[in-house]
């Protein structure tokens, strides 16, 4: 595929730039898939900067999960070789094994233990569980209460001020919203984890209260400008 990536602006494309690669600098990129109808959910792969922790693109649309494989693939390239954590539950299988038909293999990979090896193996993609969400939601609650993030997406920031855990426990969009930006975003968080410490997580923090998603304590904190560079629909060179 070729490096150059040509605009054809458009205020409702599902691309959205607000910095381009930067030599020397690494990037993560967290992906949450859809069914791809023309209602319901987004699909979203969301870009985050590893050395600075910004966010510096957002790919959002409703579209076939194999079709939005291929514009993971294009993104990830465009970023240097973006390291890439998709979610696999549903249908974020059907967009693993697309983007490595592909050939794009620089993949977030996690243990699990394989009961016909009757051993630990590595297995491609996120998996969402009880427990990992709460992984999730712990590391990206410290990462906003530091202040070490910076989101440029004005629709994610509106997801997360919609983005609870319940009095059940279930940290959900609230009825009428959506998290699809906001899971991109947190499973983006675990890829440059992975990318740039080479330990495991830390462990889960069990005490979790009923917030909306500390957005009291950030949201003056990305009140500044949002360097959005290119609101887009896109094409790449004719030897994609």
């Amino acid at each position: 595929m070729t490096d150059e990536l040509l605009y054809d602006p458009n205020p409702r494309g599902p691309l959205r730039l607000w910095a381009t690669p930067v030599t020397g600098h690494r990037y993560a990129m967290g992906v949450d898939t859809a069914e791809g109808f023309g209602f319901g959910d987004n699909s979203v792969a969301c870009v985050i900067d590893v050395e600075t922790m910004e966010q510096v693109a957002e790919w959002t649309d409703r579209i076939d999960p194999y079709l939005f494989a291929e514009e993971v693939v294009k993104l990830g390239e465009f970023y240097d070789n973006a390291f890439v954590a998709v979610e696999i539950n549903m249908h974020g299988l059907a967009v693993v094994n697309r983007i490595r038909d592909l050939g794009y293999w620089h993949l977030y990979t996690r243990k699990a233990f394989d009961q016909v090896q009757h051993k630990p193996v590595n297995r491609i993609g996120w998996q969402t569980t009880t427990k990992t969400k709460a992984l999730l939601l712990d590391h990206a609650r410290q990462v906003l209460r530091e202040g070490d993030a910076k989101i440029n997406s004005e629709e994610l920031l509106r997801e997360m001020r919609t983005f609870m855990v319940t009095e059940r426990g279930v940290a959900e969009a609230r009825k009428g919203s959506t998290d699809d930006r906001v899971m991109a975003w947190m499973i983006a968080l675990q890829a440059r984890e992975a990318v740039f410490f080479e330990h495991p997580p830390a462990k889960v923090n069990p005490d979790r209260n009923v917030d909306s998603w500390v957005w009291d304590m950030v949201s003056d904190r990305f009140e500044d400008e949002h360097k959005l560079i290119a609101e887009t629909n896109y094409k790449y060179g004719n030897d994609w």
